[in-house]
Parts: C-alpha cells; structure tokens; sequence
C-alpha cells in the first residue's frame, strides 16, 4: 500500500490562513461600509490583496527550500531498500497558446516533455512506489532529447538502491546527492518578492502618497 497522507505544511497552512484573512477582512469591511472602501487617493482596498498574495507565495517558496534542504542533507544517511523500476517513460504535453489580436488570431503549439519513472521497493512488508529520482523535482524541457537522456538512466525492471525516510518509508529518492534543480523554490521566492513587494511599493505610494 502507499504511504497515508501526512499532516499539512505549517508554513502553508499559515499562508493560507494569513491570505484569505486579509481577503476576508477586506469583504467584511466592504460590506459594512455598504460599498467598495478606497485609499485617499481612490485606489480601492482589495487591490492590495494581489501583491500580498505574492509575497505569502515567496514566503511559502522560501519555508519549501528549507524543508527540501533539510531532507536533502539527511537523505544520505538513511537507510536503503531493494527497489526496482516499474516504468520510466517520456510523457509528451502539448499545450496551446492562443493569440488574440485585431489583425490576426493565431495559436501557437508548446511541446513539453516529463519523465515518469516509478520504482517499487519494500520497508517493514509494507509496498511502497516511488517517483522521484533526486530533490530537484520531477524533470520537465521543452526538448525531448533532454527528457530522453534523463530517462535513459532507468528501465523497467532495473534494480536500484532507495533511500527512504525512516519517518515517513513513502518519502524516498534514488540519488540524494544529487542537488540540481533543488534551488527552484528559492528562485521562485525571489521573484515572489521582487514582483510582490514592487507592486505594493507602487499601490502604497498611489495609495497614499
């Protein structure tokens, strides 16, 4: 069987607490007023929950890079199953991008391809499938040479040493060593605060400057 899901991410939950908090702060204070609240300069109220949306998104992308470095350096010392390769496949998506103009409507095809590698091992007589190679994430490119090459590593029926969570056996990796792809959180982050904090500088001066 597969592992039972485990307890929700504090820094999520918190997130999410603090978000649609403010969102439903904002909503009560409209509906008391009997109309849409504005700054002095009328910028109305709710535009500020955009950019601090955001910025709850970079402190979440932020509290999962500690928690994927975390694992990350204890990964190595854990202890390791017999597991074997299920199925380690190349799932092409097409996804349609349409654009809408006054002289032309056209559409435009994005390929992206994503390996779907799954291995089978055993802790305590419990069955357990696993799909992540390393901490950086399922592999997703827009070239399918990429996708291939990464896939290329594993075949059905290979067999392959698995770390697993001692805490959690449905919690496992194959190289925990490796580290590429691993930064993505903190990059997300970034952008959530420069993006984020950009606008709210903005609504705050046109606000109430």
């Amino acid at each position: 069987m597969l592992e039972p899901a485990a307890a929700q991410n504090v820094a999520a939950l918190v997130a999410f607490t603090i978000v649609f908090g403010f969102i439903a702060a904002t909503l009560t204070a409209h509906s008391l007023a009997g109309h849409v609240l504005y700054t002095n300069n009328g910028v109305p109220l709710f535009a500020f929950a955009l950019p601090i949306i955001v910025l709850v998104g970079g402190v979440f992308c932020v509290a999962e890079y500690v928690r994927t470095r975390r694992l990350a350096s204890a990964s190595p010392r854990w202890p390791t199953a017999a597991g074997r390769v299920t199925r380690c496949d190349v799932i092409e998506e097409i996804i349609e991008e349409k654009n809408d103009d006054d002289k032309s409507r056209s559409s435009k095809l994005q390929h992206r391809y994503q390996v779907d590698l799954r291995y089978a091992y055993r802790v305590d007589k419990r069955d357990f499938i696993g799909t992540e190679v390393d901490w950086g994430g399922t592999m997703i490119s827009g070239l399918r040479e990429v996708a291939e090459k990464a896939a290329a590593k594993y075949r059905p029926g290979q067999k392959v040493k698995v770390y697993y969570d001692p805490e959690r056996p449905g919690r496992a990796v194959l190289e925990p060593a490796s580290r590429e792809g691993a930064l993505g959180p903190l990059i997300g982050a970034a952008v959530c605060a420069v993006v984020g904090g950009l606008f709210l500088t903005i609504l705050i001066k046109v606000g109430f400057a």
